[in-house]
């Protein structure tokens, strides 16, 4: 199980023969971080977030394969430019299945949205 979220955190108007509405997602890991610690805190929890995910923001194209082998550390090639910070996502991996309800439940909350918008 994964999760692929599009963060809202920045927002990139492109004006030339369209508007496109870009997301850019790198100040989304300390809102994650702040929001899970909290929560760990909250409920006396002995763990750590980076006990319970693998978590990143890479390109939206970025094969998800790729991305939890390098969150793991494991030697791969990313595909895509990740200075391209328009077209990124949050991945969260759940390092054990037990955190997959929490993670679909963060995803659900984060996205209880969804636009997509362009204009000719």
């Amino acid at each position: 199980m994964y999760i692929k979220l599009k963060i809202h955190s920045v927002v990139d108007l492109i004006t030339n023969s369209s508007t496109e509405i870009f997301i850019n997602s790198e100040d989304s890991i300390p809102a994650f971080k702040e929001l899970m610690n909290e929560i760990i805190k909250s409920f006396n929890l002995e763990l750590k977030l980076d006990d319970m995910f693998y978590y990143g923001v890479y390109h939206k194209y970025e094969e998800v394969e790729n991305v939890l082998k390098h969150l793991k550390g494991e030697d791969v090639e990313l595909e895509y430019d990740l200075d391209d910070s328009s077209k990124t996502y949050l991945f969260i991996f759940p390092k054990d299945e037990k955190y997959d309800g929490l993670a679909k439940k963060l995803k659900d909350f984060l996205y209880s949205y969804e636009i997509d918008a362009e204009m000719n």
